[in-house]
């Protein structure tokens, strides 16, 4: 594995699916390895408050973090969308198929 964090801040989740890799973190960091691997990272952030958590399912990544934000991504992490804000700090989610 590479530094998938180089000068970066803190990651604080890491999901696994379809053969992507998505780790979310401090400020809104996003990184992603596509096939390629875990030493091809590539930087999505999408600034913001912390990201604690990401989870995949259906087909999507979900992040989730502070004030209630909520993020999807349906292309392996490359680009986010932002689904809901408000509410407590999120710190976990999960899928249920």
């Amino acid at each position: 594995w590479s530094d998938p964090s180089p000068g970066g801040g803190t990651l604080y989740g890491v999901a696994y699916g379809d053969g992507e890799i998505v780790a979310v973190g401090a400020s809104g960091r996003v990184l992603h390895a596509s096939k390629g691997g875990p030493n091809s990272w590539t930087d999505a952030s999408v600034g913001g408050g912390d990201l604690r958590d990401v989870a995949w399912g259906d087909g999507k990544f979900i992040a989730v973090g502070a004030n209630g934000r909520r993020l999807v991504s349906e292309d392996g992490g490359e680009t986010w969308t932002q689904v809901a804000t408000g509410g407590p700090f999120l710190r976990a989610v999960a899928f249920i198929p």
